[in-house]
């Protein structure tokens, strides 16, 4: 009987055993199949499969943030990806993240608006509070508009308006040759390297003349660039050459300004023009041991991109290295506001942007009706010449706003200044200058080069070989 009883409870315990290992196998493979299932759910649309949303291991949908192999997502609170019409910003757990039209979050440098951020964080998260590539970001995850934030907003800016941004760096790169070299023009605008320090300015000789000499050694270069890329788009062979390092940087290169004195480089029929050896002054840019010569293509003297070497005999050369050139300063060049209706409330001028925003004038040139005023940096109407976007205004009128200058004039002044037009007929409208000086320029046709110093503005003009009238390269602001 005991015998027979031991045995049942065996029997027992022995089904009850095999009955649990089974349900444990059961479970492991449905385990195991439910890890198989993460995957993306599609939808057909023309034609074509579309990702709306990705389910996980554990059978629900993503939302949030989501990283699925090497790329990050963002999917809404329902679980669909986070498709829109424009890139925007959007908030997720009291951070923020830069969502591109597809869904997927973009990582580094961005702009919107008129705004520079840097999503670095955790996932692509808005960084705040520091200091990245030598751009200083604010609590709010604002960049500030130092000259560096001033170079990085308008090459990115420029990269979205070409529609490359973000896409691989030598489709970005070709994207800011083309732009450099299309929408860039000459004038004449030099660096000064002198007592072991490079200086910035316009003269290339007369060191009392440089503007805002500075400590930071080779500022010139981010100058150079944050001009030419936001309100001047005039510059030699310098400017082409720090605009495009500055494209280059901001796209992910270590570029090189390399400037130097070449043979031939700006008197490119081989005559001696005006320098005493032979050599003149010229600058380019080194990306990855590869040559590129943007102010060469711009003025059609040849084509250097992508080339091994410069092709000129070289001395006097020396390199820079954009990135490591602090750009700490802000300001900038004066800009045109157009059409906008100007007023005068208790002593301080106003006026309208098309969203009706109301804006004390500041460094800016005011078209209001069929007359032009100009405003300093210390919201002042002034009278007189001023360069302002390489364009010349005379103030010379008085009305009950302040100073102006009417439409007609500003046409007259224009044609007077443009490219390639006759320096004696603008002298008819503005006189002599007070002091010129020549310099061996890179402009084409190969020609010497004067500068004419007018107080706060310079006029530069070539004299052409075969004989025939000196002739405008530009104006230039000497503020």
């Amino acid at each position: 009987m005991t015998l027979r009883i031991i045995s049942i409870i065996m029997a027992f315990v022995m089904a009850l055993t095999s009955a649990i290992s089974l349900e444990s196998a059961l479970y492991s493979s449905a385990m195991a199949k439910s890890k198989t299932k993460a995957h993306w759910v599609y939808k057909k649309v023309k034609k074509k499969k579309k990702k709306v949303a990705f389910v996980m291991s554990n059978g629900k949908k993503a939302t949030g943030v989501k990283k699925i192999g090497k790329k990050t997502y963002f999917f809404t609170k329902k679980g669909k990806l986070a498709y829109a019409k424009k890139e925007r910003i959007v908030s997720w757990k009291g951070d923020k993240y830069a969502v591109k039209k597809n869904g997927q979050i973009r990582k580094g440098w961005n702009t919107f608006k008129k705004s520079l951020y840097y999503f670095g964080g955790v996932g692509g998260a808005m960084t705040r509070g520091t200091t990245v590539d030598k751009i200083p970001i604010f609590a709010s995850g604002k960049a500030k508009m130092t000259v560096d934030g001033q170079i990085k907003y308008r090459c990115i800016k420029i990269l979205k308006e070409r529609g490359v941004f973000g896409k691989s760096k030598k489709k970005q790169l070709r994207a800011a040759w083309n732009w450099t070299v299309r929408n860039c023009h000459y004038s004449t605008k030099y660096p000064l390297w002198k007592n072991g320090k490079w200086r910035w300015g316009y003269s290339p000789r007369n060191s009392t003349r440089q503007s805002g000499i500075t400590k930071h050694g080779a500022l010139w270069v981010k100058k150079y660039a944050r001009d030419m890329l936001g309100s001047s788009r005039g510059g030699n062979c310098y400017g082409f050459a720090c605009t495009f390092a500055a494209f280059a940087d901001t796209i992910g290169y270590n570029p090189l300004v390399v400037v130097a004195r070449t043979a031939n480089s700006g008197n490119r029929d081989g005559r001696n023009g005006v320098s005493h050896d032979g050599y003149s002054r010229h600058a380019w840019v080194k990306i990855e041991g590869k040559v590129y010569d943007p102010e060469a293509r711009r003025v059609g003297w040849r084509y250097v991109y992508g080339r091994r070497s410069i092709g000129l005999r070289c001395k006097s050369v020396k390199k820079i290295r954009f990135s490591k050139v602090r750009g700490t300063a802000g300001g900038g060049k004066a800009s045109v506001v157009t059409r906008s209706t100007l007023m005068k409330v208790d002593g301080k001028y106003y006026y309208y942007t098309k969203k009706g925003k109301r804006i004390r004038p500041r460094k800016t040139v005011v078209l209001s009706g069929k007359k032009y005023y100009y405003f300093n940096k210390k919201y002042k109407n002034k009278k007189g010449k001023v360069v302002v976007k390489d364009k010349l205004y005379n103030f010379a009128h008085r009305d009950k706003l302040g100073w102006y200058m009417t439409a007609k004039e500003y046409k007259k002044y224009a044609k007077a200044t443009k490219e390639g037009a006759s320096y004696a007929e603008l002298k008819k409208l503005i006189g002599e200058a007070k002091s010129y000086e020549e310099t061996e320029g890179c402009y084409a046709p190969p020609a010497p080069e004067i500068i004419y110093f007018y107080g706060n503005f310079t006029v530069n003009t070539y004299l052409p070989l075969d004989g025939s009238e000196e002739k405008i390269i530009g104006v230039e602001s000497a503020d």
